[in-house]
């Protein structure tokens, strides 16, 4: 009994040591997945790839609404929208004006037409 008790009390010394440099051979092979792992691996990112889609759609969806609705609010009470929203709007209107940026103006107002 007491050679079994030393020879389990050496071996999980000597198993401790040689995972410690790397020298166990079982890693190594579960390290490689097999042909069934990496099946599964990529069913389980395509799963994730097309749940990650529908999630888009959903809060395209949900951003489509909470901006007609805002309009809505605008047109209701009168109020202007944000800058970035009119110059997207006035942008893809053909018949607008275009508005300078202050620095467009400052440049423009530098020239000298005296000369």
């Amino acid at each position: 009994m007491s050679a079994m008790l030393g020879k389990a009390v050496v071996s999980n010394k000597l198993n401790q040591i040689t995972k410690g440099l790397g020298l166990d051979d079982k890693e190594e092979e579960e390290n490689q997945p097999s042909a069934a792992d990496l099946k599964k691996i990529k069913k389980e990112e395509l799963q994730k790839e097309e749940e990650k889609k529908k999630r888009e759609e959903i809060q395209a969806k949900r951003r489509a609404e909470r901006a007609g609705k805002r309009d809505e609010i605008r047109e209701k009470y009168g109020l202007k929208g944000k800058e970035s929203e009119t110059s997207v709007k006035t942008a893809n209107d053909t018949n607008a004006p275009t508005k300078k940026t202050p620095v467009e103006d400052k440049k423009s107002s530098d020239k000298c037409y005296i000369m």
